[in-house]
């Protein structure tokens, strides 16, 4: 029951809230986009038939994705809509965004993602670290970021954070059918696709692609 009602309260919270990246559920309708890091290979970026690509850029304070320059500009010279991520890790929230913003220079036009599945520290911590994060993106791109997660994580660690439900969610459960708590982008499958040698994560997006363009 209490998870039910927590339900109910982050649906009325993201349908009132005036601070947070509110955008219309498109009914029966989904976008096709991937999302890829060096672990995928053998891009073929002229035959991709999808509209947007997600790049791992960064993960913690000091890692730098060997791949992401390249498939960036792979995705530019295509004219494919490309964003960014980073993998969110126990190290403090503020060297984890410079790490992302010193690799990305603010080169690609998708809102930016962080991913959240691990918590290697204290509950209260993590969202503390996280919410830095949060800010610093807020600040910078003048856009609160998009939250990449599972459901039951989100429930454990995340949804009574006042700031971070204020963030539009992307939820990773491939193998749930159905998922309660309101979100914009869902990881599909696993698969090979035009253009690509081996199976790469496939994502439907549930509102207009404009929605998730970063505003000059």
């Amino acid at each position: 029951m209490v998870k039910y009602l927590l339900i109910l309260f982050l649906f009325l919270f993201s349908c009132t809230s005036n601070e947070s990246n509110d955008y219309e559920v498109l009914e029966g309708i989904s976008i096709f986009g991937i999302d890829l890091s060096h672990h995928n290979s053998n891009i073929k970026w002229n035959e991709l038939d999808v509209s947007f690509v997600y790049l791992k850029a960064t993960e913690g304070s000091t890692y730098q994705d060997i791949k992401y320059l390249e498939y960036r500009d792979s995705c530019i010279k295509n004219n494919i809509p490309v964003g960014a991520y980073h993998f969110f890790t126990s190290s403090p929230g503020i060297k984890q965004f410079k790490n992302f913003q010193n690799v990305t220079k603010g080169k690609f036009n998708l809102i930016p993602v962080i991913d959240v599945e691990k918590c290697k520290i204290p509950k209260k911590q993590l969202q503390q670290e996280l919410c830095i994060w949060i800010r610093a993106c807020y600040n910078t791109y003048n856009t609160y970021p998009i939250i990449y997660t599972s459901e039951a994580f989100y429930l454990k660690y995340l949804s009574d954070n006042k700031l971070i439900i204020k963030c539009n969610v992307w939820f990773g459960d491939i193998d749930k059918h159905v998922i309660k708590i309101p979100h914009i982008m869902r990881q599909s499958e696993i698969k090979k696709i035009k253009g690509s040698k081996y199976p790469i994560d496939c994502d439907l997006l549930y509102v207009s692609l404009d929605d998730i363009k970063l505003k000059n």
